[in-house]
């Protein structure tokens, strides 16, 4: 139910709900993928030296720097039921103080028909925006070109000061644009946007204009100040709640995925100037005050960079914590692994950073370094590495598989029963099945070694995921999908059967990684 947003009529000073017209507009906002912005401090500080370059192209956010839809601000129609007045307004803000009850005059039909003018051009240059962001932001020439267009506009051109203070925010939001989509680091451009929302606010008082202002600022800070720690914890205080903000021009979900990625870029860039001074400490507290962003990309960054700091940056020795550095690892992992359910793209070099912590988070468990020795725990995080198809998770699942497991919670005896029969399932599947009389003799073996049928299956579920191609590997996953209701519908297998016939498995192979569901 739409909140009731009441007004007092100029006129006569009456209180007046307002109303929304019939057709409330809406606009998506449609937009690529962020890149080229802070890739090269996670490049060359953590990353392969070869592959710094690769990671500076796109770790600022690789593939998933989508937008959220957005929203045209809502125009609410009043009219006075004593004096007969009618008007729009965006019905933000507090509301006004009741106006003194004049004598009421006939309003001047010319000025509302300006007002509604103005409103709908503003309607009309807010969709051409984004029509031609593309191209707007494409360079800071053609940026400040589109900015000047608007600033004569609006001097010249907008007699309502409502109104001119949403161009004046919309001059601002298109140098958050550019910094967000183009060039995160050009001080220029924010200082611009910063005198267009102060202007903004200067004629009409907006909290959703207080947000732009921070995001704009947190880009220009001076990250060279000996005090840039203290001034990144302000702003953290003074977090805005952007959830709470109604009725905004720019849908509030987006707004705050600009706001959490310009507190990224910021906290970012302030842990590497202090890194370059040795301010050791002070750049991890930087990073940690990135792991409260509500971001993916920023809480794995984080913990990522948090991770090697305590485990294997040389200028943090002091640091050096193997507990600690598993803790970030695992954190990170899991995070990871979460976001990639739906954002996986395997040749992304930020989705391979992070397939590191993966790998790192299992080879700690087998290791037992920070954390005690849990093979299962290993083999978990090897599997997930291994199911997105990750060479160096496969080959690191094999070796565990081909080594003892003297590190095993179990007693060894166990431990080398198991070896034993995973090395005869091994041989079982060199021809890619086992047949009806493998099956029988591996029974036996399983019931000479004190083996359970149970764990029988685990192993067996372990080191067949293990050996699964790319292709098949999918082919197994889309049908655990398609049959997560129990049933598969006709149509689910005429798609399944075009996926096997276009990745080449047969339909022997197709049956057996169907029985591994």
């Amino acid at each position: 139910m739409e909140e009731e947003i009441i007004e007092y009529c100029p006129s006569c000073g009456c209180a007046v709900a307002g109303e929304l017209p019939e057709k409330d507009q809406w606009k998506e906002l449609g937009k690529g993928l962020l890149s080229t912005i802070i890739g090269g401090y996670f490049g060359g500080k953590y990353g392969d030296d070869n592959n710094a370059g690769d990671i500076a192209q796109n770790v600022a956010g690789g593939t998933y720097a989508m937008l959220s839809a957005g929203q045209k601000r809502q125009v609410f129609e009043f009219n006075c039921p004593r004096c007969g007045y009618s008007w729009r307004s965006h019905g933000l803000g507090d509301s006004p103080a009741p106006l003194p009850q004049v004598e009421y005059k006939q309003p001047n039909n010319t000025q509302e028909e300006t007002d509604n003018q103005e409103i709908q051009l503003f309607n009309d240059e807010f969709n051409q925006f984004f029509d031609n962001e593309d191209t707007i932001i494409s360079s800071k020439e053609s940026l400040l070109s589109y900015y000047n267009k608007i600033d004569d506009f609006a001097k010249y051109n907008v007699s309502n000061t409502i109104i001119r203070s949403e161009y004046r925010f919309l001059q601002a939001f298109v140098c958050e644009e550019y910094l967000y989509y183009v060039h995160a680091g050009d001080s220029y451009v924010p200082l611009k946007g910063i005198q267009a929302i102060d202007k903004a606010i200067q004629d009409y008082y907006d909290n959703e204009y207080i947000v732009l202002k921070q995001v704009l600022q947190s880009y220009n800070l001076h990250f060279d100040s000996p005090d840039i720690l203290s001034i990144q914890k302000n702003y953290d205080r003074d977090c805005p709640n952007i959830q709470s903000l109604q009725n905004t021009l720019i849908k509030t979900e987006y707004l705050e995925q600009i706001y959490n990625f310009s507190r990224f870029w910021s906290l970012l860039t302030t842990s590497e100037k202090l890194d370059e001074k040795g301010l050791y400490r002070q750049a991890i507290d930087a990073l940690k005050l990135m792991l409260e962003l509500d971001t993916p990309m920023a809480y794995i960054t984080a913990s990522s960079h948090l991770y090697y700091c305590h485990f294997a940056e040389e200028n943090y020795r002091s640091f050096w914590n193997e507990d600690i550095a598993f803790r970030y690892a695992k954190q990170g992992a899991d995070y990871a692994i979460e976001f990639m359910k739906s954002n996986y793209e395997p040749e992304d070099r930020l989705c391979k950073e992070w397939m590191t912590l993966v790998e790192d988070t299992a080879l700690r468990y087998q290791q037992g370094i920070g954390v005690e020795v849990n093979i299962s725990e290993a083999e978990k995080y090897f599997l997930i590495g291994v199911g997105y198809g990750d060479e160096e998770c496969k080959k690191l699942l094999k070796d565990l598989y081909d080594s003892p497991l003297n590190r095993s919670t179990k007693n060894s005896v166990d431990e080398d029963k198991e070896k034993e029969y995973l090395d005869m399932l091994k041989e079982s599947f060199e021809d890619g099945e086992i047949s009806d009389r493998e099956r029988r003799m591996l029974d036996k073996i399983r019931i000479t070694l004190g083996i359970n049928e149970e764990r029988a299956r685990e192993l067996e579920a372990l080191l067949n995921t293990a050996t699964l191609s790319n292709e098949e590997q999918e082919y197994l996953e889309l049908y655990k999908e398609a049959s997560i209701d129990g049933s598969i519908s006709e149509k689910e297998r005429k798609l399944l059967e075009k996926l096997r016939v276009m990745y080449g498995i047969s339909i022997e192979r197709a049956k057996q990684l169907e029985n591994m569901k």
